[in-house]
């Protein structure tokens, strides 16, 4: 769609439809591409994307991390590597320089379940792994660590900030409501 570059498009759109809020998501990679280097572009253009929320009388919520990790980060094996914390609390402070005054709601990162369950253990998205139940354990435990370090970053810049993260909820009922093994199993 394009997102990026047509933005206001985007943004018009959702204000025709009469929404009060809107969610972005800041792409790491764009925003740190090599390690301890930084985007300033990138980030100015966030800004303009938060303010023309604002602008259209909608409130931004932002995500930090959305499934993609930045190329050098993904060679240093991604979430599993502890290191990968570190790295991500790095990418959250200079956001924050940017967009912190100007944003209320934060979600530290989308569906991290979804993302475990298809990258380690179906192997179907990137890192592409399947039935590494170890490492998505390893990769939980490092999500979990930058969430917390996140979670602590942003309420100090503004204790009035909203921060979670996106979850991955979805319901089903059983086939046959009657049959054990089918309500076993939803």
């Amino acid at each position: 769609c394009d997102f990026w570059n047509q933005a206001e498009y985007y943004l018009d759109l959702a204000k025709s439809l009469d929404l009060n809020a809107f969610r972005v998501s800041t792409e790491w990679g764009r925003i740190n591409p090599q390690e301890g280097t930084w985007n300033t572009q990138a980030l100015r253009r966030y800004l303009e994307i938060i303010e023309g929320c604002r602008e259209r009388g909608m409130e931004p919520f932002v995500t930090l991390w959305h499934f993609s990790l930045p190329r050098w980060i993904s060679h240093q094996g991604g979430w599993a590597n502890p290191k990968t914390v570190g790295f991500f609390i790095a990418y959250v402070e200079k956001v924050l320089e940017v967009l912190g005054p100007h944003v209320r709601y934060w979600l530290t990162f989308n569906e991290p379940s979804a993302y475990l369950a298809f990258g380690y253990i179906r192997g179907t998205w990137p890192p592409g792994i399947k039935r590494g139940i170890w490492t998505a354990q390893k990769a939980r435990a490092n999500l979990l660590r930058a969430h917390r370090r996140a979670f602590r970053l942003i309420k100090r810049g503004n204790a009035n900030a909203s921060v979670g993260f996106a979850a991955n909820i979805s319901f089903s009922e059983p086939y046959r409501k009657w049959h054990p093994f089918d309500v076993a199993v939803t």
